[in-house]
């Protein structure tokens, strides 16, 4: 067991104790034999590790961005911040980890993704951006994601972390203003009269 003990000049430092109980030869106990050992050292380092993996688990939950560690291996979600929960619309954690993270990727990337999730040359210098990726929601609904990801570990089982940012609303801007500039451009390459502009001094613009 551990134990804490104050020394003489008034700090404090942590032993591990290990009593064994000593016998006769008719195996009455006839007292105790304790060991202890200094693992001071030791309880601040799993203290200070402790911390570290708050602080960590602190940002990964309140990112605005979609967070989620992936098995890289078996492409299993291990786990996923409240924004992926509600991108993918799911209601819970549990719901979401544990699925495979390839059976959310739109069929027309998922080699891509596939490719580029292999290819750990990509992930030499850190972080490393894997484009524009559509994704299936729960309910079936098409949504476009910026991905970028690391290679980790997490629980000893080698992992990506990747972080995704929910770029839906500027794809369908994106191709609400292609529609109107290709209708535009349809008009006028059907008139037969002759269009054009002029600025505000009477320049006819070309």
């Amino acid at each position: 067991m551990d134990i804490e003990v104050k020394k003489k000049d008034g700090s404090w430092m942590w032993l591990e104790v290990k009593v064994t109980f000593l016998r006769d030869n008719e195996g009455k106990p006839i007292g105790l034999l304790g060991v202890s050992r200094d693992t001071t050292d030791r309880k601040r380092m799993d203290e200070s590790l402790r911390k570290s993996e708050e602080r960590y688990r602190l940002l990964f939950e309140s990112s605005v961005d979609g967070k989620a560690i992936v098995d890289a291996e078996t492409n299993e979600i291990l786990l996923a911040n409240e924004t992926a929960l509600k991108l993918f619309g799911f209601n819970s954690k549990a719901e979401l980890e544990g699925l495979n993270i390839f059976d959310y990727i739109h069929p027309a990337d998922k080699d891509r993704i596939a490719a580029v999730a292999r290819n750990d040359a990509m992930f030499k210098d850190g972080s490393a951006s894997l484009g524009e990726v559509r994704t299936i929601t729960r309910a079936g609904d098409e949504k476009w994601i910026l991905v970028s990801g690391m290679l980790s570990e997490y629980e000893d089982r080698p992992a990506g972390l990747t972080s995704f940012v929910d770029i839906t609303k500027r794809k369908q801007a994106e191709e609400a203003l292609s529609q109107s500039e290709e209708k535009y451009r349809d008009l006028v390459d059907r008139e037969r009269d002759v269009i054009f502009s002029v600025d505000a001094l009477g320049f006819i613009n070309t």
